[in-house]
């Protein structure tokens, strides 16, 4: 006769060891023959003083307060080691509560482990984890819910009910004869997808565009661009069921799908508005302000308030201060409208520098260099022809800057690796100044590139383009480090395989918007109870068990978390602002050439944003299927050997074909023998080009009216050589995205050592981006090109001139002292 113990315990964080944490709230329940024997062992634990950490706290809810005057660890111990002695021990996720109980006993010199007090200790979760043929951890909320336990009478957890769950599990998880559900049943019942409707259409900000993303994205469908229309109203007023343009409603995994009735693919539902409102919020980012006139008769405004003088007599100057009214200029740039502004000289404390420096050389000191700097440039000063108000225009976007003479340095180093702490030290530096530096940083890398890309029309016209486009996961534990739940981060990137350019590069983070006002409108609204794409920021993601769906899809095998600050961006949404900032970049373009690789989600971004290009034929876009994954469903063996057999026979028939004949032959013969993958609609191509690193191609353009061979030399020049060396220095040369969550060299192992704050990953990367297009060159490449070859070599190059958006190469020093209005000014080209 079995004697087992069900145990379950409350911390106030999750490790013993690096955190010191302890047990709170500790709970044994026996059983004898499956049955409950009516002792319980179970009691709230005196921590000493250690404090639950924000995420334990809001797991278990107990305060600090509450626990002073329970008994201490030392106190209870002989009562429960008496309890759970010679017992077979069961215990979810043991591991976890092992640690912890073998700490405390440790603490108070106990000589044995809990392994050596009991007969024998069991893990549910291993045992639900062998029953769901699952090689990831299932929470035993979720174990519940696939057994049909109830656990809605739980509103926080306790060692007592979480043990009872248990219980309650393990005999169900060891009788053969109950059968779990397929899947974890859904939170909240699901609609009648027929009585449901699509988000209508967005009109943006911008441009006065309508944004409607709800269409097949099948290029070779009739319905492809054809967006569905919600079913038409009775004459009570009452819709009916379905919806109109051969569309209907489905359901997934818990998640609805807009499906096409004549091809029978689907894609996820978008909120337009979510999209619109996500494209304006990057387009402010990138926005330059031009000055403008200050008189905003505002009181409240630094310099907005304006006085003007009544003389109360000719004979007597000072008079009455009049408010001046708001003026008609502001907000109007000088650039813009300079006929509304006159230059009015330098300002005046150039000639205070001018004293400074004399003071210095007359004591016989050096000026410094800001003093010089500032002695050379000065600001100018600008006249608004309406209201006469003066104001000045900084020329020197370094002027009077904080240890300026260790920018450049500093600058330097973040771009090849350099380590905050490490900065700290060598250029003497506090953190908080370092991160003020990176925010100049940026806007200075966002003004440079504004500046400097106004050409990019002219540079990509009458072109044709071959783009790369790719994902890269990562993970940061920066929020609390004794919580070692990361939060999951992508970059999608799109560059130039030719010249290497980087268009844009966007990390799934928002860390401009006012996240504590839109989690709690999140919460008031209730969203949470709404379908996804109804929701007021669907762009956003706001709960943890979305967060915990990312994970699953990037197959992370450790639990993940939202961000402490700022709002993670859902994926859809990020990739679709990606996309549609790219569009705007080649507008003028003559041809592209897009190869996306096979992450869920580029077909939607892609197909959705440039629809109108797809159909034209202005774009020719291609997912394509690499062998690295591992995943072999496109290129068997026995696929490899037909194809290797079909080559043989056309060598025998014809032997006068070249190789290159041979294989636009078999590509030929590929395109009418197209294969779907596994739980997809969509059809692949097989590639019959065995050297090639790429098994298929999924054509996101619609090729049927294509000639064999010109769809031959589009996959044949396929690649991801780009977006691969891009992705290649983003990991090298800054520190923060050194090791992402997926790779062929960590295993698919979580980096436990990023605890970075995404802002300053985000910001640090878009200036590594403007950096490597302007300044980096191909001089290493060229020397090894033109290494022992009679041949000069020729000037090395950076993307930028490649691609013929400029004829010079910038350095750091360009980057950091940029400035629009000393360029303007320098270049006579106002008023």
């Amino acid at each position: 006769m079995t004697r087992y113990v069900f145990l379950d315990t409350e911390t106030t964080g999750l490790n013993p060891h690096k955190g010191g944490h302890r047990i709170i709230d500790l709970a044994c329940i026996e059983y004898r023959d499956g049955k409950q024997t009516g002792k319980v062992f179970n009691t709230q634990i005196n921590p000493e003083g250690k404090k639950s950490t924000k995420g334990a706290f809001k797991v278990h809810k107990i305060s600090g307060e509450e626990l002073v005057a329970k008994p201490t660890f030392k106190e209870v111990s002989e009562d429960f080691i008496n309890f759970i002695k010679d017992a077979h021990l069961v215990i979810y996720n043991a591991s976890f509560d092992i640690q912890f109980i073998n700490s405390e006993l440790n603490r108070i010199n106990y000589p044995s482990s809990i392994n050596d007090i009991c007969s024998e200790i069991t893990c549910a979760m291993e045992l639900t984890k062998l029953k769901f043929n699952s090689e990831k951890n299932i929470s035993q909320d979720n174990a519940c819910k696939r057994y049909g336990i109830d656990i809605s009478h739980r509103k926080t957890h306790g060692a007592l009910i979480d043990a009872a769950l248990c219980a309650e599990l393990f005999f169900k998880l060891t009788d053969e004869t109950i059968t779990p559900l397929e899947r974890t049943p859904q939170s909240k019942p699901h609609r009648d997808p027929k009585l449901l409707t699509i988000p209508r259409a967005y009109k943006s900000k911008l441009d006065g565009t309508f944004i409607q993303q709800n269409f097949c994205k099948n290029s070779e469908c009739a319905n492809f661009g054809v967006v569905a229309l919600n079913p038409e109203k009775y004459q009570n007023g009452k819709p009916k069921k379905g919806l109109r343009n051969g569309y209907k409603l489905t359901t997934n995994k818990n998640e609805y799908l807009l499906t096409c009735k004549l091809c029978g693919q689907s894609s996820v539902i978008i909120n337009n508005q979510s999209f619109g409102k996500e494209l304006e919020r990057q387009a402010a980012i990138n926005r330059q302000e031009e000055p403008s006139c200050p008189n905003t008769g505002d009181s409240g405004t630094p310099y907005g308030q304006r006085h003007y003088y009544i003389p109360e007599s000719y004979e007597v100057r000072k008079g009455t201060a009049v408010l001046k009214p708001r003026c008609t200029n502001v907000g109007k740039g000088i650039f813009s409208n300079p006929e509304l502004y006159t230059l009015s000289g330098k300002t005046r404390p150039t000639e205070v520098i001018k004293k400074q420096v004399s003071k210095s050389v007359a004591r016989g000191r050096k000026p410094t260099v800001q003093e010089l700097e500032e002695q050379r440039l000065g600001s100018q000063r600008i006249k608004c022809e309406s209201c006469n108000t003066r104001f000045s225009v900084k020329l020197d976007p370094q002027q009077r800057h904080y240890m300026r003479d260790r920018n450049l340095p500093l600058f330097l180093n973040l771009m090849n690796k350099g380590i905050i702490n490490r900065e700290e030290e060598k250029l003497d530096m506090s953190a908080k100044v370092i991160y003020g530096k990176i925010d100049f940083f940026y806007e200075q890398a966002l003004a440079f590139d504004a500046y400097h890309s106004q050409l990019i029309d002219h540079a990509v016209a009458t072109k044709t383009l071959n783009l790369s486009t790719d994902r890269l996961h990562h993970t940061t534990n920066w929020g609390d480090h004794d919580i070692p739940r990361p939060t999951p981060l992508v970059v999608t990137s799109t560059v130039d395989n030719h010249s290497g350019y980087v268009f844009a590069s966007t990390l799934n983070f928002d860390f401009t918007s006012d996240s504590d006002y839109i989690k709690k409108e999140y919460k008031e609204k209730k969203d949470s109870d709404k379908e996804s794409y109804y929701r007021r920021y669907a762009q956003y993601v706001l709960n943890d068990a979305e967060v915990e769906e990312i994970a699953r899809q990037t197959n992370a095998d450790v639990a993940m978390q939202m961000p402490t600050q700022g709002l993670l961006v859902n994926q859809t949404y990020s990739m679709l602002t990606h996309f549609a900032v790219i569009k705007e970049m080649l507008r003028t373009a003559w041809h592209i050439n897009l190869y996306a690789d096979n992450d869920s989600g580029f077909k939607t971004a892609i197909s959705g944003v440039f629809q109108d290009w797809l159909a034209d034929g202005t774009m020719r876009a291609f997912q394509v299927f690499t062998e690295r994954s591992g995943n072999n469903q496109l290129l068997d063996k026995s696929t490899a050997e037909l194809i290797k057999k079909r080559d043989l026979e056309l060598q025998q028939d014809f032997p006068s074909l070249s190789k290159e004949e041979r294989l636009n032959l078999l590509w030929s013969q590929q395109l009418s023998n197209r294969v779907t993958l596994k739980g997809s609609k969509s059809e692949w191509i097989v590639s019959p080009n065995m050297l090639s690193r790429f098994a298929g191609f999924l054509p996101l353009t619609n090729i049927k009216g294509f000639e064999p061979e010109k769809i031959a030399s589009l996959l044949n020049s396929a690649s991801l050589n780009g977006v691969d060396n891009w992705f290649q220095i983003l990991r090298r040369h800054i520190n923060y995205y050194e090791r992402p969550v997926t790779s062929g060299t960590n295993s698919k192992r979580w980096n436990a050592y990023s605890g970075y704050n995404p802002k300053w990953m985000a910001k640090l990367m878009e200036v590594k981006r403007i950096y490597h297009n302007y300044c980096s060159t191909n001089e290493r490449s060229l020397r090894e090109e033109y290494k022992g070859k009679r041949q000069l070599m020729p000037k090395p190059t950076s993307p930028a001139m490649r691609l013929n958006l400029t004829t010079d190469l910038f350095t750091a020093e360009d980057i950091i002292s940029f400035s629009f209005n000393k360029e303007i000014f320098t270049n006579k080209s106002m008023i």
